[in-house]
């Protein structure tokens, strides 16, 4: 018993990132241990349930104590049944938690469809608990096993360079792939529509207000109490969370495609702040997310055991990489100039480059010396 949660115990501490479910096929005691544990927790959370109805219907003025209160609670009932000292200590605090935050989530009414607590019954068809972040569930009629698979078993032995950019060069390998940005144009030109509705409207909207509390000492409105503004308001909301949406979306896949190709993968080090000061650029920086993309990259990279190198962005699109000699022809330069380059020759080895592929062979280079 005590090994088979040892090893549990261990998986949480291995994989610290994401969510993973085990099966298991408990034996005996374990068996007995596992429903004595469901039946604990089940039974702290219907004597709290009872105890406020009870409270609530005697007075229902009286204020929702917080966590720390109801925990110091857990002692004496331990002391009241026995049998409760025997169960994890860890698992009782976690179903007081979930009591707590359901209470909360009923009185504050921050849920619409959020209900009172209910009570449990054994006879419901999953039975759950907590223990230090380990989940255990069980499921009537069904038989449970352990199979765990390791995702640092993703062992492909191969390299990669990224350049990042904007458009359809978005997302560039040093082994040719491209990707481009998720096509949200439409999307963006109805919310763009709708926002320069909504803050037409919203200046009419304001004179009107300021007009009618002027004239009327007693009553007074808010721009707020006009429905259909708060109608086009809700509108251009749903239209920008569909574009979020669509992009995290995007790079969720990316990024997961990415890391189950390569070993060793090596971006730039782009100061993402920086380079949103350009106004002219600002808009299509900002719909390219780098900086969302590096971060969902950094973490998978560690979560799949692989290895994220980060280097400096100098230079990496005006330097061959086929002899590593700079192109004078690039040195003076405007900006706008050089981002219509998009195929160059070095003058030295006259080996015929597309820019962003170059750049991605550079930062895989300067990754690995």
């Amino acid at each position: 018993m005590k090994l088979w949660l040892l090893k549990l115990s261990w998986l949480s501490r291995k994989i610290q990132l994401g969510t993973r479910k085990y099966r298991i096929y408990p034996e005996g005691e374990e068996i007995a241990w596992i429903w004595q544990l469901f039946g604990a927790n089940r039974f702290v959370w219907n004597q709290f349930v009872a105890a406020f109805e009870a409270r609530y219907e005697a007075n229902p003025q009286l204020k929702f104590p917080k966590i720390g209160i109801l925990k110091s609670w857990l002692p004496l009932m331990r002391k009241e049944h026995e049998w409760l000292k025997r169960i994890n200590s860890t698992s009782l605090q976690f179903t007081v938690e979930r009591f707590s935050d359901a209470m909360w989530a009923f009185l504050t009414k921050k849920q619409v469809k959020q209900g009172k607590p209910r009570f449990k019954s054994r006879k419901y068809y999953s039975q759950t608990t907590t223990i230090k972040n380990v989940k255990y569930q069980t499921r009537a009629g069904a038989q449970a096993q352990i199979e765990v698979l390791s995702p640092h078993h993703l062992r492909i032995g191969k390299k990669n360079g990224i350049d990042v950019g904007l458009g359809k060069e978005w997302l560039v390998t040093s082994d040719g792939r491209h990707f481009n940005v998720p096509d949200t144009f439409e999307l963006e030109k109805e919310m763009i529509r709708r926002q320069s509705h909504c803050d037409r409207s919203r200046t009419a909207i304001e004179k009107r207000v300021a007009k009618f509390n002027k004239n009327h000492k007693e009553a007074k409105i808010d721009k707020y109490d006009y429905y259909n503004w708060q109608n086009l308001r809700k509108t251009k909301s749903k239209y920008q969370l569909k574009i979020r949406n669509i992009r995290y979306d995007y790079l969720q896949k990316v990024t997961t495609e990415l890391v189950k190709s390569y070993d060793v993968i090596a971006i730039e080090d782009l100061k993402v702040k920086n380079l949103l000061g350009n106004h002219k650029l600002a808009h299509n920086v900002a719909n390219a997310s780098w900086a969302t993309f590096r971060r969902l990259l950094a973490y998978k990279c560690e979560w799949y055991g692989k290895k994220l190198i980060v280097v400096a962005p100098q230079y990496t699109s005006r330097i061959c990489s086929a002899c590593g000699r700079k192109n004078p022809q690039f040195a003076h330069m405007k900006t706008r100039d050089w981002l219509a380059v998009r195929n160059w020759t070095c003058p030295y080895c006259q080996t015929d480059h597309d820019r962003d592929e170059n750049a991605a062979k550079n930062i895989l280079a300067r990754a690995a010396s």
